[in-house]
């Protein structure tokens, strides 16, 4: 419950949880869907990485040999 808020004493937790008069049930439904969103988010941002670097590969075969012919025909 508490892993994603950091803190080391899950009691802590529980005792904000009761101060304010919610559900203990909610609050850990909450964590878990927080904790799973950015698991994803995280996912998703490792894949446009991987993305971006794939399409700078296939562009600098693309274009890498006309430039290096264009180049030697101007010299």
């Amino acid at each position: 419950m508490c892993c994603c808020l950091g803190a080391k004493d899950p009691k802590a937790l529980e005792n904000l949880v009761n101060s304010m008069n919610v559900k203990t049930e909610s609050v850990n439904r909450d964590l878990t869907s927080y904790k799973g969103i950015l698991s994803k988010l995280s996912a998703a941002k490792e894949l446009m990485a991987e993305l971006m670097a794939r399409e700078k590969r296939k562009q600098g075969e693309r274009y890498g040999p006309r430039t290096s012919l264009h180049v030697e025909a101007m010299c």
